[in-house]
């Protein structure tokens, strides 16, 4: 798949969405810890581990979706290796994950997904900016983010939301993010960066990494102004979405999907940007958006 740059600022969209097999209602997610480390040959390697509370239904899987290039995939309990088919739908790649036995009501379970993926993208001033968006269909309870940068690479602006707090492991750099319950999606914006590290150059980068964070917290702020450079410019798909829009005043985002036939990720990904760019606003309802044009 080919990286796409987004004005001057390249924008990865990494989307995570569960399976709508079972209603969202029988089932919650706790404890549901991600970790990202950044390679030096600019990868990610992603470990997702969660558990998985049934309060309804039989469940026998669980199922994850990349719009990204994928591999090296590994899911596993607590008991070993778990069987998983790999598959692509609209686009997007797809792991069905089975579990060990059916989860029966009142029943959790605790797995990992991991895998390496090729994600990262450049902008025109020599830095990448990671922007992971996690779609959930259900309640998460105790959410932590972590991402880790190896010791030639910091972390810049912009840094948004506010990390929970940043450390240095060793070599490496880490910033991260807590929530105590996230009821649909949680996304972040975050600058990463080559550093030209010597030996012993450790702590002057996380004093660094200190001042990218306050200034990322200013510059953060500033990020949709300097997105709004590009609102004239409207991609392909972005027309066919604004096009819908005008033609109904106001939309609901799954009418959106189910009109274009575009995947879930995308839709979310392309509202993301647009709204960014102040281009629509979107409100909550039931258990979609409305989409309306920015006044």
């Amino acid at each position: 798949m080919k990286k796409r740059l987004i004005g001057s600022l390249a924008i990865l969209i990494f989307i995570i969405s569960f399976s709508k097999v079972y209603s969202a209602s029988s089932y919650y997610f706790s404890d549901y810890n991600v970790s990202i480390f950044v390679t030096e040959k600019e990868t990610l390697n992603e470990e997702i581990t969660f558990t998985i509370k049934n309060v309804g239904e039989d469940i026998d899987h669980i199922t994850y979706y990349s719009v990204y290039p994928i591999s090296n995939i590994h899911c596993c309990d607590s008991e070993g290796d778990l069987e998983y088919i790999i598959s692509e739908e609209k686009g997007e790649k797809k792991i069905e994950c089975k579990f060990r036995k059916v989860l029966k009501k009142n029943e959790e379970y605790r797995i990992t997904i991991s895998f390496d993926t090729d994600a990262l993208n450049k902008t025109n001033e020599g830095k990448y900016i990671f922007s992971p968006i996690f779609n959930f269909p259900c309640k998460v309870e105790n959410f932590e983010l972590i991402v880790k940068v190896p010791s030639t690479m910091s972390f810049v602006s912009p840094i948004t939301p506010k990390p929970s707090g940043i450390k240095s492991e060793g070599r490496s750099l880490i910033i991260f993010w807590n929530k105590d319950i996230i009821n649909e999606e949680f996304y972040i914006i975050l600058g990463i960066s080559k550093t030209m590290e010597k030996e012993g150059d450790n702590n002057l980068n996380f004093i660094c990494i200190i001042l990218a964070f306050i200034s990322g917290l200013f510059l953060g702020c500033l990020f949709k102004f300097t997105r709004k450079k590009g609102t004239n410019f409207l991609k392909e798909d972005e027309e066919v979405v604004m096009d819908l829009i005008k033609q109904k005043g106001e939309i609901t985002q799954r009418e959106i999907r189910e009109r274009t036939n575009f995947s879930k990720s995308k839709v979310s990904r392309l509202l993301m940007e647009m709204e960014q760019r102040d281009l629509i606003e979107k409100e909550k309802y039931k258990k979609t958006y409305i989409v309306k044009l920015k006044e």
